[in-house]
């Protein structure tokens, strides 16, 4: 845990000495209801800064007026991790969330001004077609302002890897890039009814095909200008290579 008094002082740094505008907080439990928040946001309130902030959060540790606070210190993304909808999978991978729930969270963070970045997960063991077009049939509904969608990775030293290794799943990478999203290398793990290269196609293709719906490049333009949707416009026009994928 760092100082945030510490923290407090590099924002000083990169505000008024560097004129920093934007900041992610890379931390993914960094939105949490204890001292460390208050401190945080009461150091935030002090010093009235403009900026924009980025930060993750726990669904189930956030209240309204948790949300309202950052929001008027300047933290206007936060980050999600949802993972999937369907109740089957959320139980398998001991999920204490369901649909009901991140709906009003949803709600919650949306009442307070803020801009939501969702991130959910393609290829966990008991996923197959039907899981996952309901999770992204759900994140259209949300037309959440951005949208991550990763396939699942068991990276070597989990308890995860040395399962799916032990279980014949998977055999041993041969190399690092394997687990890079964006990589040509990229090889997630498989599910028990798709095979990896079923996972990153589905994965890839929904990702772009998300991204350039009209009714979100309307709430794009609108919410952030047209500038950030010609942005996004360019970026679905450049589909991933992959090697599991024959590119």
């Amino acid at each position: 845990m760092r100082d945030i008094k510490g923290v407090l002082k590099e924002i000083d740094i990169l505000v008024q000495k560097y004129g920093v505008k934007h900041i992610k907080i890379l931390d993914e439990l960094f939105i949490i209801k204890n001292k460390r928040m208050d401190e945080f946001i009461a150091g935030l309130e002090e010093r009235k800064y403009d900026v924009n902030f980025w930060a993750y959060a726990r669904m189930d540790t956030v209240t309204p007026e948790l949300l309202q606070r950052l929001r008027k210190v300047g933290v206007k993304w936060v980050a999600y991790g949802m993972e999937s909808v369907s109740q089957n999978v959320l139980t398998n991978i001991h999920k204490g969330y369901n649909r009901q729930f991140y709906s009003e969270v949803i709600q919650m963070t949306k009442d307070a001004g803020m801009y939501i970045c969702a991130d959910f997960i393609a290829g966990l063991w008991l996923d197959n077609y039907d899981t996952i077009q309901e999770t992204y049939d759900f994140a259209v509904e949300k037309n959440f302002e951005w949208l991550n969608l990763y396939p699942a990775f068991a990276y070597p030293g989990t308890p995860m890897y040395t399962e799916y290794l032990r279980e014949g799943r998977i055999e041993e990478p041969k190399n690092w890039g394997e687990y890079a999203l964006y990589g040509y290398d990229c090889h997630p793990l498989p599910t028990k009814y798709l095979t990896s290269a079923q996972v990153l196609k589905w994965r890839d293709d929904k990702f772009l095909e998300y991204h350039q719906r009209p009714e979100y490049l309307s709430m794009i333009e609108q919410k952030f200008g047209l500038k950030a949707k010609e942005h996004v416009l360019n970026m679905v026009q450049k589909p991933l290579k992959r090697k599991i994928l024959g590119d």
